[in-house]
């Protein structure tokens, strides 16, 4: 193993074997070459290990952490304590890079000489790539009170590149035992201790979307977006905030409903529970920091809004599904399905 490395890739591995190789392979091809790629493998039941194991076998930059499962939290705080890099970056085992994302990265974040450094993303949809989430180029942010922007370039962890100092010196590590939104709380955690944080255009990041249609799918998905706030919340971190901070904290948790409502579009009843999930989180919400601010954050007012649309839609409306495959018509609470002709 090389000893000036200067990042650490790490990939939490549970039961990965579907696209794993897809995604070791996007970093071992990358145009940058001083790195270490750690895979932790989190008590996997299929052939994760063994595809691991045979990487590890061709490539010395490949590290395998080899553990029980205790999900996805735990196995990057592994990674983390592990890493040698200079930099860390969080890889999902299901995801890829783009071919040139640690050189681009790492050059930008030493330019700006910034603890972390957001960088745009696509998504991954049926195997079509769509271009997503982009910041301006040499956008910066040092202040939680900077620009409106930050609170979007707050949600996710895998589009970014991180200093390791940073991380170490103020011991941020991801909350263990939460099932969602642990990225919006460890992002948070690095913004109050103080990182100075730059953003760049490119989308380095390829972000696969999984299709479930569950309603117990999206019931435990806002549910455990709550708990995980309610954990961090009780963080001497966030009590130590201005009510002001606190609240832009609430408002970003409570944008987890409209992640999961345009997977349920197409389905009436569905949508219902969506939304009366998300009124729990409101409710909760107001309970303890009061209807007046709750009422006037923007997850709420858009939350109302879409209410308020999607009634006059449950009354008449044509509209394409979400996979493009037919037509729904909506009349008086009516739907109706038509196959798009091809």
């Amino acid at each position: 193993m090389q000893n000036n490395i200067k990042i650490s890739v790490i990939i939490p591995c549970y039961n990965a074997q579907k696209y794993l190789k897809e995604c070791i392979n996007s970093v071992l091809i990358q145009t940058f070459k001083d790195f270490e790629l750690i895979c932790i493998n989190d008590g996997s039941l299929d052939n994760t290990l063994e595809i691991l194991k045979e990487f590890s076998l061709k490539d010395e930059r490949v590290k395998i952490i080899d553990k029980i499962n205790e999900g996805a939290a735990q196995a990057r705080n592994d990674g983390i304590l592990e890493a040698k890099g200079k930099y860390i970056m969080f890889l999902d085992s299901d995801d890829c890079y783009a071919p040139n994302a640690l050189e681009i990265a790492y050059r930008n974040i030493t330019k700006d000489n910034s603890e972390i450094c957001v960088f745009g993303f696509s998504s991954k949809i049926n195997n079509e790539i769509k271009r997503a989430k982009f910041f301006n180029q040499g956008q910066h942010f040092s202040s939680i009170n900077d620009k409106e922007e930050l609170s979007e370039a707050l949600v996710f962890i895998w589009d970014k590149i991180y200093k390791t100092d940073f991380l170490r010196q103020n011991n941020i590590s991801f909350m263990k035992n939460c099932k969602t939104s642990e990225d919006i709380s460890f992002c948070w955690e690095c913004l109050f201790n103080g990182a100075k944080i730059s953003c760049i255009y490119e989308p380095l990041y390829i972000y696969r979307v999984d299709n479930f249609d569950s309603v117990t799918t999206s019931k435990i998905g806002i549910l455990s977006d709550l708990e995980t706030f309610k954990k961090f919340s009780e963080k001497e971190i966030f009590k130590s905030q201005t009510k002001d901070n606190q609240l832009k904290v609430v408002n970003r948790f409570c944008n987890g409903w409209e992640y999961y409502l345009p997977r349920f579009r197409d389905h009436k009843k569905k949508i219902k529970e969506v939304l009366k999930t998300a009124q729990i989180v409101f409710e909760y919400m107001e309970s303890k920091f009061g209807k007046k601010e709750i009422r006037n954050l923007k997850s709420y007012k858009k939350f109302q809004k879409t209410k308020f649309k999607l009634f006059f839609n449950s009354i008449f409306s044509i509209r394409n599904s979400v996979d493009k495959k037919h037509k729904i018509i909506i009349i008086f609470g009516i739907y109706i399905k038509i196959r798009s002709k091809k």
